[in-house]
């Protein structure tokens, strides 16, 4: 028997406050949900370091149906060395430091 879907959202904390992701989306599970976030963490740092070639301090927060925040993905531990997910995540930071690497668009 398998759990019914929760909802969560990725809210974006930045330099300016927070960015409410109200929607939401359903997820099997906080792992599945915590893929997504760092999947949108590698999309927003690759178009800052194309854009600007700088990484600015963000992070998703990840919260639950019922509001509190369950876990966060920092969009510069996609570029860390000594921290190595395993799995998909793993993959998705292996193709952010490649990307990571192509010059800055001016």
């Amino acid at each position: 028997m398998t759990a019914d879907p929760m909802r969560y959202h990725l809210n974006i904390r930045n330099a300016t406050g927070l960015i409410l992701d109200e929607e939401g989306a359903e997820f099997s599970n906080l792992r599945a949900a915590r893929t997504e976030a760092f999947a949108c963490a590698a999309e927003f740092l690759i178009a800052d370091l194309r854009r600007t070639g700088a990484i600015r301090k963000q992070r998703i927060e990840i919260s639950d149906e019922n509001g509190p925040m369950v876990a966060s993905v920092g969009f510069r531990i996609m570029l860390h060395e000594d921290c190595e997910p395993k799995g998909p995540i793993a993959a998705i930071r292996s193709q952010t430091r490649k990307l990571a690497a192509l010059p800055v668009q001016s």
